[in-house]
């Protein structure tokens, strides 16, 4: 079952998907701007000395790892 959200949705999709780049870029900075700004309360009042350590592991990649990552998500995202 389609929400009358979705079909509103979907029409006005219809109706801007065709607009040039800069029309649709200027809408959608217009829709963000219009969201406001996250309340400074949303923000955790975390220390930094309570991060230290956070992402510690047990045993940090080598440079020979972190290379192989790399190319390996190079390879999958480019192919």
């Amino acid at each position: 079952m389609v929400s009358p959200n979705t079909d509103l949705l979907t029409e006005e999709w219809e109706r801007i998907r065709h607009w040039p780049d800069e029309q649709r870029r200027e809408l959608l900075t217009r829709l963000l701007r219009s969201l406001g700004t996250p309340s400074t309360n949303t923000i955790s009042s975390v220390s930094p000395s309570q991060l230290i350590g956070a992402w510690a592991v047990p045993s940090p990649p080598s440079d020979a790892d972190v290379d192989r990552i790399i190319d390996e998500e190079r390879f999958r995202r480019c192919g």
